[in-house]
């Protein structure tokens, strides 16, 4: 639950990207509560305070000692519910499925699942989890929760590409202006930016945003013109 800043730039590291890193998160993005948050608030019930104390404490008298890893199973019901959630996060990496888009993260997202359900496994059984299988209620539990994830890990993607798109465009216009490319050719803006933007479909995509935001225009002949205010441009964009 990283700051949004935080995450642009986290996700918009192309080393970090690269390497799928930002794909092994879980991300949540919550709606801001400024402006609706209630000035006084009650105390948190003391009942509560001590049974979430009682409760971290157990946990970690009790796992301190383990030296080996507990193989925790499911139930049968729990099973079948983890088998129909992996059966539905397959379907939706397929072409035309919600996480055929974000494919890296999905393929993940299974076994994301039954680490989840582990851990509210626990949580619910914090003295003997590792003596029960993990039920059918904690697993539908997990499933929800992925399904959570999936939607706010496409609003990540979102922040990360709005952001990578903005600065590949305060980039390249910066370039233009600064080497007076008042006209110009998509193949001579590769040449000057291919450091940064390596390939031709990159360079494609910001003109089009460029040109979408009235920043550059293409001519009949196919050349590119930049907006005569441009440098204006770019300092407001900038700020």
């Amino acid at each position: 639950m990283a700051q949004p800043a935080v995450l642009r730039k986290f996700g918009g590291n192309a080393d970090l990207a690269g390497r799928g890193l930002p794909a092994r998160f879980l991300f949540a993005l919550p709606r801001s509560l400024a402006g609706y948050r209630a000035v006084d608030t009650a105390l948190v019930p003391e009942q509560v305070t001590a049974g979430y104390q009682h409760r971290v404490h157990d946990l970690a008298a009790t796992l301190a000692q383990w030296t080996e890893p507990a193989v925790v199973t499911l139930s049968e019901d729990a099973g079948r519910v983890r088998r129909a959630a992996a059966e539905q996060v397959e379907a939706e990496l397929r072409p035309g499925g919600s996480l055929y888009d974000m494919r890296e993260w999905g393929n993940k997202l299974s076994g994301a699942t039954l680490r989840l359900a582990g851990l509210l496994h626990v949580a619910h059984h914090h003295a003997d989890a590792w003596r029960r299988p993990i039920n059918v209620d904690r697993m539908a539990d997990a499933a929800r929760l992925a399904e959570f994830f999936a939607a706010h890990y496409r609003a990540a993607l979102t922040t990360i590409g709005t952001d990578t798109a903005m600065e590949n465009a305060r980039y390249v216009l910066g370039v233009l202006t600064t080497k007076g490319m008042t006209t110009f050719t998509r193949r001579e803006l590769h040449r000057r930016v291919s450091r940064r933007l390596p390939k031709s479909g990159q360079v494609s995509t910001v003109l089009a945003e460029l040109a979408a935001l009235g920043w550059v225009r293409q001519a009949p002949d196919g050349r590119y013109e930049l907006h005569p205010r441009a440098a204006d441009k770019l300092e407001a964009l900038t700020r």
